[in-house]
């Protein structure tokens, strides 16, 4: 009794489930977190950025699959499931580093504004950054909604064109082939391809 009580209260007070569809989906790529301070460099009141730089390796991982195999015993044949063991190439990405990037404040195509979009006059916005503070960085346009339902009060949001934040200029890596033997697995986040092994040569 007491358990159809609850069902029915919470029939009443639990809404039905969400649309199948789910919300928009974001037209473009949220925001990086970087970090953002005013500074003097060179007679100039600018602000030095550090921009965080992701790189592509491989890696040489362990994994175990399950492979069905049929054995013959005096009872007849078995089909079982059984672990192998393997190496396997992996495709990942790795933070790298922090890459500084300096703008004048009066750089054109640079705006730093709060949460709600309000921009910040020059001498506030030096007020707020006089210490190297966590920021959002935004490429070209400033960032959809989306990503800003859980930004906390207060997080300054800096959007410039790719070409000022220096986009394209980092350190690329060339990722290890994999060694002799080894059956390459790729991963493109976040789905896990296995790529069938290559014919042995005749």
């Amino acid at each position: 009794m007491k358990r159809l009580l609850l069902l029915a209260a919470l029939a009443v007070t639990v809404p039905a489930a969400p649309a199948a569809e789910g919300p928009p989906v974001p037209k473009g790529a949220g925001p990086a977190v970087g970090y953002g301070q005013v500074v003097v460099k060179d007679d100039k009141v600018v602000l030095a950025l550090r921009q965080l730089d992701v790189i592509v390796t491989t890696e040489v991982r362990t994994v175990t699959e399950y492979q069905t195999v049929t054995r013959t015993t005096a009872q007849g044949d078995v089909t079982e499931k059984v672990p192998v063991t393997r190496s396997v190439a992996v495709t990942v990405q790795k933070p790298h580093a922090w890459r500084p990037v300096h703008l004048p404040l009066d750089t054109a195509g640079l705006t730093v504004t709060d949460a709600a979009g309000e921009a910040l006059p020059a001498l506030k916005l030096a007020d707020k950054l006089a210490k190297e503070t966590a920021v959002l960085i935004a490429v070209t346009d400033p960032p959809e909604a989306h990503y800003l339902q859980t930004v906390k009060p207060g997080t300054l949001i800096v959007v410039a064109p790719a070409a000022l934040l220096g986009l394209g200029t980092a350190a690329e890596s060339n990722p290890r082939p994999a060694p002799p033997g080894i059956r390459p697995l790729i991963r493109p986040i976040p789905r896990v391809i296995i790529q069938p092994p290559a014919p042995a040569p005749k």
